[in-house]
């Protein structure tokens, strides 16, 4: 609860989660995905509450929300397959280097609106 109301001011939702999971999930890269995905779906339902209670406009965006849906479905179905296919060391792998990639950018966007302002 508390991950998911900071990731409405940072932002990035997944990359504060999957450390914290990944420590609990080490060499179950399924477990870690599912406990992901099911964190993430809470997270932003949490989300959806909260800014329908806010007054957000969710009409408008309908044709981005269900370009979004329809992408996530996609990337739920071919990343299945590669995860089924992918051993556990080769994911560990590209999950720690996609994790500091994504820390790398979030740094870089503090810095950039620090330097900004």
């Amino acid at each position: 609860m508390i991950l998911a109301v900071v990731t409405m001011f940072v932002g990035a939702t997944g990359p504060l989660v999957s450390p914290v999971l990944a420590k609990f999930l080490e060499n179950d890269r399924k477990g870690l995905v599912a406990t992901h995905a099911a964190a993430m779906v809470a997270q932003h339902r949490l989300k959806i509450v909260v800014f329908g209670l806010a007054g957000f406009a969710f009409r408008e965006w309908l044709p981005l929300l269900a370009a979004m849906i329809f992408s996530g479905f996609l990337g739920t179905h071919y990343g299945t397959k590669l995860l089924e296919r992918m051993p556990e060391k080769t994911f560990q792998l590209w999950f720690r280097i996609a994790l500091t990639v994504l820390a790398l950018d979030m740094l870089r966007r503090g810095v950039g609106s620090l330097l900004a302002a």
